[in-house]
């Protein structure tokens, strides 16, 4: 009997010979989607016997990549995706950016954006993303061209200068961030991303020969025919195991094995298809995790209401980078997308990352960062190491440890943290000079009494915020961060219609709040709000939706998802 490691099959099988890569999964980041997927295809291609033609539902990072895997192993693949193109979720943001380890701090990869990771030359890698942080984005590069031409004039101007040059080697104001941006060392744009990741995929199929189709990706197919065969085939596979105790064979194919796209576009040549047949030995589900809720409950006595309280989503463009400090914002939910809001609106930051950098500026700030930065690494691995032997959440009437409690132990560390950490000298400045300058509150608001799963720097950096802000006050002229936990009901509504005259979207919101065990709402005036409760239902995620799995269903591959995975996974020999 031939062994193999195959955890990737037990972690993300939803059904017999279907496994899906999107849904109930801890971790998230572009990068562990495109390694989960890879070690996927690499235990599915190591079986004794293998399958011969997979079905990849969606073309994001996480399909795409178990196809490329998949396809060199000579496995054929078909893609389908409803899209017009791959990676479209990223295709449509320029407001957000991505890197492969940008939440490792305060590890050492943090400040290594190249992937594979540049330190470690004897790690190999041919997925989709190995060499797209390699460049800086050409908006960075023409951003940066204007400040120089900017500076230089001012700099003449200043000294009396009126021939060219010599010029200083670089503005004062270009910190470690921003040289480090233009050499491409830095998170990119979502949008550029998505482009870079386009060519490199455009490549890789021109490189494939046309009498092989072993990899095809088929885009605007009918969301709701390829729903009926996969619901069909995960039925009748298991239906097939149950009689016969063993799989189908692969490359025998029965009736319900058969697959015809009706209608579609081949994305290398972008010409239209119809009735494209697969045979299908395997699913695997890329789909995504599915709509968000970007809504607030609505206040019943809305006398003034003109709409609901409701921001966009995640991977949409909102303006918040280059929005005014004045604003009253509201964000809204304890997980990691909300703390990035918060940040965002509180700093103006393109990441996190560029956060803790302009913190370093200052030097007895970097050496008491640096003294704590062990303690916080120690803390945050052991909470994702528990965190994959912990139950997701508490069983009703049954209190038992589950995974909550993880992240209030965590948030109480950090928080320790950051307090003695507002102690020592030059940190307060330095928190200081990372907030926008403005009259304005970020109100964060959620209904736990911690900040439930996220990631460390995020976590630290807005306790380190609060921590170091005077009492129910603000830092001099600067923007201020009111934490507003414990909430049994938050609801709102839009006084005014909703402008996005600014570059973002601004309205009159009146966000009704009642704190648990009190009986009684009080009102808070908002101009801009970001919702983060994530999914818009727990069961709305494609791959349930395509299976009609419940989340109790699959509690155990939930807390199977929960493993950490390795920075990079390498090509199969």
């Amino acid at each position: 009997m031939t062994a193999i490691n195959s955890l990737a099959l037990i972690a993300l099988k939803c059904a017999p010979n279907v496994f899906d890569l999107s849904s109930d999964m801890t971790h998230a980041s572009i990068r562990d989607q495109v390694v989960r997927a890879r070690l996927l295809a690499r235990d599915l291609a190591q079986l004794p016997k293998p399958p011969q033609s997979v079905l990849v539902v969606g073309a994001g990072f996480a399909g795409v990549s178990v196809a490329m895997a998949l396809a060199a192993q000579k496995i054929k693949v078909l893609v389908v995706e409803v899209n017009r193109q791959p990676f479209q979720l990223q295709s449509k943001v320029s407001d957000r950016y991505v890197a492969p380890f940008m939440y490792e701090w305060p590890s050492h990869n943090a400040d290594d954006q190249s992937y594979p990771p540049a330190g470690a030359p004897a790690w190999s890698d041919d997925s989709i993303l190995a060499g797209l942080w390699d460049a800086p984005a050409i908006a960075t590069l023409k951003q940066a061209g204007r400040d120089r031409g900017a500076w230089r004039k001012r700099w003449k101007r200043l000294h009396g200068v009126r021939s060219h040059g010599p010029y200083p080697a670089e503005p004062p104001h270009w910190d470690e961030w921003f040289v480090r941006e233009l050499r491409g060392q830095v998170p990119l744009p979502a949008k550029e991303l998505a482009r870079r990741a386009r060519a490199r995929l455009l490549e890789h199929l021109a490189a494939i020969p046309p009498t092989s189709a072993q990899l095809k990706i088929l885009t605007r197919v009918d969301a709701d025919a390829i729903k009926r065969f996969v619901g069909a085939f995960a039925k009748q596979m298991g239906s097939w195991y149950q009689s016969m105790s063993s799989p189908p064979i692969p490359g025998s194919y029965r009736p319900w094995q058969h697959l015809r796209v009706a209608t579609g576009v081949d994305w290398l040549t972008s010409q239209p298809e119809h009735n494209v047949p697969c045979d299908v030995d395997a699913v695997i589900l890329g789909g995504g995790a599915g709509p968000e809720r970007v809504e607030l409950d609505a206040y019943p006595f809305k006398f003034d209401a003109v709409g609901p309280a409701a921001g966009l989503s995640f991977w949409d463009n909102d303006g918040w980078l280059g929005a005014s400090a004045d604003d009253h914002v509201g964000v809204f939910g304890a997980g990691d997308g909300a703390l990035q809001d918060a940040l965002r609106a509180l700093t103006g930051h393109k990441h996190p990352l560029m956060t803790i950098h302009a913190i370093r500026r200052d030097p007895r700030a970097r050496a008491a960062l640096t003294a704590v930065e062990p303690e916080l690494a120690a803390i945050d691995r052991q909470n994702w190491l528990a965190a994959s032997w912990t139950q997701v959440s508490e069983e009703k009437g049954k209190p038992r440890f589950h995974r909550g409690v993880l992240d209030e132990v965590l948030d109480q560390r950090c928080r320790a943290i950051a307090c003695r950490l507002s102690e020592q000298p030059g940190i307060n400045q330095a928190v200081a000079d990372i907030l926008l300058a403005g009259t304005g509150v970020v109100y964060h608001v959620f209904q736990e009494n911690y900040f439930t799963k996220s990631y460390l720097l995020n976590r630290f950096l807005l306790h380190l915020i609060d921590v170091c802000q005077p009492p129910g006050g603000r830092l001099a002229g600067k923007i201020r961060y009111s934490s507003m936990p414990d909430m049994a009901e938050i609801r709102g509504y839009a006084r005014s219609v909703v402008s996005a005259r600014q570059g973002y979207q601004r309205a009159d919101y009146r966000i009704w709040l009642k704190r648990r065990y009190s009986l009684s709402y009080f009102s808070v005036p908002m101009h801009r709000v970001a919702v983060r409760y994530g999914r818009l239902h727990p069961d709305s995620q494609p791959g349930h939706q395509l299976l009609g799995l419940s989340s109790e269903k699959i509690a155990e591959r939930t807390c199977l998802g929960g493993v950490p995975y390795p920075h990079v996974a390498e090509p199969m020999p």
